[in-house]
């Protein structure tokens, strides 16, 4: 039934009963061909649902070879896990297959992007630490020396650790500002600091 607006319902039998509203479609038949080579009668409105269809089934298909999706309870987290690394990736895929002309599996796809990404994270990490100079600088809020804790969490633990590290307000810049007492700042650099007055 179709509506003086251009709202078509329909009911169509396959398999089972199919229902579907379409403001796009007029109801009527179209002649397709079967997987089998048979030909059938189906509405317009499902022959262009299944092309359509088809693309997103073939990716999700691609998203679910190495999902990240992981069990938790805010689901506003797999929305955005989903949308950035799965539909993201699948999209990033399929140009770059067609940019680059060659054929790649999503996967090891995947692996390229993880490893190009940690490659620059290192790059990042180590320029600026290696031009800034192994200094002590005062800093406004107090933190526990990484060195004492770091020495009392493997002989005694963390809990022990967090009780007994020095706490202090100094910074070493060349150290990815990390917090240093005195001595362990000084027996750290000692070599360092010899060989750069």
């Amino acid at each position: 039934m179709e509506s003086n607006t251009g709202v078509v319902v329909a009911k169509w039998k396959d398999k089972r009963d199919v229902l579907f509203l379409s403001t796009k479609h007029e109801p009527m038949m179209v002649d397709v061909s079967t997987k089998y080579g048979l030909k059938t009668s189906k509405p317009i409105a499902i022959v262009d649902y299944n092309e359509a269809k088809s693309y997103i089934d073939v990716s999700d298909q691609k998203a679910s070879y190495a999902s990240t999706i992981r069990k938790g309870i805010k689901w506003y987290r797999k929305i955005g896990i989903e949308l950035l690394t799965n539909t993201a990736i699948v999209n990033a895929h399929l140009l770059f297959q067609k940019v680059t002309k060659k054929k790649i599996n999503i996967s090891e796809f995947r692996e390229k992007i993880v490893l190009s990404l940690i490659e620059e994270k290192i790059q990042d990490k180590n320029e600026p630490i290696d031009n800034l100079p192994h200094k002590l600088q005062q800093n406004e809020k107090r933190g526990r020396c990484s060195r004492c804790y770091l020495m009392f969490s493997k002989q005694f633990g963390r809990s022990y650790a967090v009780k007994h590290a020095k706490q202090v307000q100094q910074k070493c810049p060349g150290c990815e500002n990390k917090f240093f007492c005195n001595d362990c700042f000084f027996s750290l650099h000692k070599t360092s600091l010899k060989s750069n007055p």
